[in-house]
């Protein structure tokens, strides 16, 4: 996977690492090959040296990816903390789409902590916002997944 170093550039790179990042880290939770964890993490890298230069796009896809790690550390209360600014800053840029998917994300935290109520919050407004950006199909599976 040493496919993220030879990565220079290009419009839709941030949106593929930060997208691969997610996979990467949900693969991280099922799989003991570390692989997976060093990709993400080499992504991370990458968005962050982007940003460094310059790049204002994606403050937000970071702080989420940051708390998919914290939360695969066992750095419990420091993913939260993360998975809550990402939501924030998603809403301040109005980036409905990463809104929604931050908002998932912190669902499912939740819902592996045990925290029922506070999952079934976070991931009622994530259908709110994915209907609102016409995702019909991803509403669809998140209904299914509250019953």
């Amino acid at each position: 996977m040493g496919w993220v170093k030879e990565i220079t550039g290009g419009y839709s790179l941030p949106q593929f690492l930060f997208h691969a990042a997610l996979c990467c880290f949900a693969m991280a939770r099922t799989s003991k090959d570390r692989k997976y964890i060093s990709t993400a993490r080499s992504c991370v890298k990458l968005l962050k040296t982007w940003a460094k230069k310059g790049c204002p796009n994606f403050p937000h896809n970071i702080l989420l990816l940051e708390a998919e790690d914290k939360d695969l550390r066992k750095q419990r209360t420091k993913a939260a903390s993360s998975y809550e600014k990402s939501i924030k800053v998603a809403k301040d840029l109005k980036r409905l789409q990463d809104e929604a998917i931050a908002n998932e994300k912190y669902a499912a935290f939740q819902r592996r902590r045990g925290n029922m109520d506070a999952a079934n919050v976070y991931l009622e407004e994530s259908i709110r916002l994915y209907r609102r950006w016409g995702a019909s199909k991803k509403v669809e599976q998140l209904l299914s997944m509250m019953q």
